[in-house]
């Protein structure tokens, strides 16, 4: 069985930062990361975010910097989910965004 994180364990460091976040939850019944993971995909920093015991959903996750569009974001997510996917030969359903 796998330890899932509580929610106060993810939201530490970077994503205890205030700010206009751009949150994808996620549905997938394959492969997830148990921890935080964060990548940098076309200019975006992107934070993975694991299912906790709290039952909060498996999601991607950014920061908005000034300038930058919800839309932009969300197209930047999505790229970065269809690759996420693709290398690992799954795939992933955004609940909502």
């Amino acid at each position: 069985m796998v330890d899932l994180p509580s929610i106060t364990d993810v939201l530490t460091g970077e994503l205890s930062k205030r700010g206009r976040w751009i949150v994808a939850n996620l549905a997938t019944a394959n492969y997830w990361t148990t921890k935080p993971q964060s990548a940098h995909y076309r200019g975006q920093h992107i934070f993975v975010l694991p299912l906790t015991r709290e039952g909060t959903y498996p999601a991607l996750a950014s920061l908005a910097q000034p300038g930058q569009t919800d839309a932009h974001i969300r197209r930047v997510m999505s790229g970065f989910l269809s690759a996420l996917c693709w290398a690992h030969r799954t795939g992933a359903i955004v609940e909502h965004c």
